[in-house]
């Protein structure tokens, strides 16, 4: 009986299965370890490639509008055509012309090959020079005009563009953020300053056609040679004045920050 006692307490088996467990939890920790730091740095490095193919695609999107809009210019006219048989004190046959003030149906410029974006800025710079003539009462316009439209490309994300242009600078802003989200830290915006050009009417372009009505008659009174004296109507040309007052928009290349404004 004390033999078989001695016997078990000198036995190792049972440690050796201990030791054995230990082991292999060691083994396991460590596996573990292994596991979720490669299975964060996947993760990571998905999520570094899917923020650089989204900075690409933002940052090229803005690149792509300074082309388009860099340097553009849209040119606009305004003119007042003035009758000189306005002035006329006699009786004038058919009535008086009525001076006529004019505006372009819209703006001159380039269209190249982004002639639709182009376009769409044309049509924000129009009705911002609307609000500004000199010889037609202005029109009423908002503050800030708005556009928004989609880049879209191969290999990149889409990229929704927000144009802002000031009424009275001409400035114009452009948001860029990515098409699925709202402000996030790829998102660039784009600034285009405006030089203007736009006389005053003292400044203005000045034509004058020589006896180009010719559309009238006057009441006049006529003597002849023997001294009789009637009134009949005679025909008499007047000149017209046609002042034009040329407005450009000319913009500059540029300018691209990280982020947009509020």
């Amino acid at each position: 009986m004390m033999k078989e006692i001695k016997k078990k307490i000198n036995s190792q088996q049972g440690a050796s299965i201990l030791l054995a467990l230990m082991l292999f939890f060691v083994c396991f920790m460590v596996a573990s370890v292994i596991l979720s730091s490669a299975t964060a740095n996947a993760d990571k490095l998905r999520q570094r490639d899917s923020n650089q193919k989204e900075y690409l695609s933002v940052s090229s999107a803005a690149n792509l509008l300074k082309d388009i809009f860099g340097g553009i210019e849209y040119t606009g006219w305004e003119s007042n055509t003035v009758y000189e048989c306005r002035g006329e004190l006699s009786n004038i046959r058919p009535a008086r012309h009525n001076d006529k003030a004019e505006i372009c149906a819209k703006m001159t410029y380039k269209a190249g090959v982004e002639a639709r974006v182009r376009a769409d800025l044309e049509a924000m710079v129009y009705k911002a020079y609307t609000a500004h003539t000199q010889y037609l009462p202005p029109a009423v316009v908002s503050e800030v005009l708005t556009n928004e439209f989609v880049i879209s490309g191969d290999g990149v994300e889409d990229v929704k563009v927000k144009m802002s242009l000031n009424r009275d600078t001409y400035v114009l802003t452009c948001s860029l953020t990515l098409n699925d989200s709202t402000y996030n830290n790829n998102a660039m915006t784009v600034v285009f300053k405006a030089g203007v050009t736009a006389p005053s009417k003292d400044l203005a372009d000045k034509v004058v056609h020589g006896d180009a009505d010719i559309d009238h008659e006057v009441y006049t009174e006529i003597e002849e040679d023997d001294g009789t004296i009637y009134w009949d109507w005679i025909p008499k040309a007047y000149d017209i004045t046609v002042y034009t007052i040329n407005t450009k928009i000319a913009y500059d290349q540029g300018t691209i920050t990280k982020g947009v404004y509020p």
